[in-house]
């Protein structure tokens, strides 16, 4: 992964970690928004993880968030 595509994922994970909802292009492909998923630690309720991916490339990546219960 170059760096340039490194500091997109980092960009759109700032992004996603405040507000899922918000339409973020695919750090790779730049041609579709990412598809985000959350998904609760049954161990822990107050991690999440989000999941960010691209049905256009296949590009995945994820964020460990820490939310209330």
């Amino acid at each position: 992964m170059n760096s340039e595509v490194t500091k997109r994922w980092i960009e759109a994970g700032k992004v996603l970690a405040q507000d899922p909802s918000i339409p973020v292009l695919c750090p790779v492909c730049q041609a579709e928004t990412l598809k985000i998923t959350d998904e609760r630690n049954e161990a822990n309720p107050s991690e999440l993880e989000r999941q960010m991916n691209c049905s256009a490339c296949g590009a995945h990546n994820s964020l460990r968030l820490v939310r209330p219960v």
